[in-house]
Formats: structure tokens, C-alpha cells, sequence
């Protein structure tokens, strides 16, 4: 199979690693409808990986695209009780974690052809499962690091 030259990945990831990362077969974009279908595939993946999360409370970080804030996500957020985020106000762009990814996995890429989306997939999920559980860890810590100096920039006090 020929590489159609654009692979789109969603990926969830927490302190203990990734949670779930789905290739989107012929989607040009992440709408709502197909949104949703992962946060119910993330559910069932952090029933498997992490069964006392769910008891404990999911806490959702989006990233700033967009298919979070429609009606439809929103009730099947509500629906499964998880807590989310906003996007840190400071940095619309990417957030820190996300950049600790996906700017380390891009990076991984580099130069690299690839004669298949089979064979990018697999480089890419070949790399995923290589991080350490530190990696990930860090990856959240520094949306701790990044919340911080958004709150001195704004001068945004949080209770």
C-alpha cells in the first residue's frame, strides 16, 4: 500500500504511559462524531490498562483543536463523569506535553521515507512503546511547569 503522504494520529497519554493512540484511516480531520469515537475507545482502553482510574476520576486535558467544545462531546464527556481542562490560556499553539511527543516523535522522524502508512505506523508505535515510563511522566509535569508560568504571566491565582 502506498503512503498517502499524511498519516493523522490521536493519542491520550498519562503518567503511567500511553492510554490509547488510534491511526485515523482516511479522515482529514478530527470532527466531533470521531472524537467521540475515541473518547469511548480511550474508555475502554483505561478499563483495561488502568481499571481503578475510572473509580478514581479521569482528568481530560485537550489540546486546542476544537471537536471538544461541541454539544455532542460535551454530553459524552458528562455521560462518562470525567473532569477536563481547559487548554492553558498562555500557549494556544501546543501545549507542553504535547510538544514533548509529538515534537520527540517528529524529530524521530526526520528524514525518514517511509514506502507504506503500514510501515509509518509501525515506526511510530515501535517508538511510542520504546519510552520509559519517565518520559511520560515528564510529559506531565511539564504541563505543571507551563500551568505555573501561565499563572505568573496572567497573574492568575489558583485556589
Amino acid at each position: 500500500m502506498k503512503s498517502a503522504g499524511k498519516v493523522l494520529i490521536i493519542v491520550f497519554f498519562g503518567v503511567q504511559g500511553p492510554l490509547l493512540g488510534e491511526f485515523l484511516e482516511h479522515i482529514k480531520s478530527i470532527n466531533s462524531d470521531v472524537y467521540c469515537e475515541a473518547l469511548r475507545h480511550l474508555r475502554r482502553s483505561i478499563k483495561n490498562k488502568e481499571p481503578g482510574l475510572l473509580t478514581k476520576g479521569v482528568v481530560l486535558l485537550h489540546d486546542n483543536a476544537r471537536p471538544h467544545v461541541f454539544r455532542v462531546t460535551q454530553m459524552e464527556l458528562d455521560k462518562f463523569k470525567w473532569e477536563t481542562l481547559d487548554h492553558p490560556p498562555c500557549n494556544l499553539d501546543m501545549s507542553s506535553c504535547d510538544f514533548h511527543v509529538f515534537g520527540l516523535l517528529k524529530k524521530h522522524l526526520k528524514g525518514k521515507r517511509f514506502h507504506s502508512d503500514d510501515v509509518l505506523k509501525d515506526t511510530m508505535k515501535d517508538w511510542v512503546s520504546s519510552q520509559p515510563q519517565e518520559f511520560w511522566e515528564q510529559g506531565i509535569m511539564m504541563l505543571v511547569h507551563q500551568w505555573d508560568r501561565c499563572s505568573q504571566a496572567y497573574s492568575v491565582h489558583f485556589e
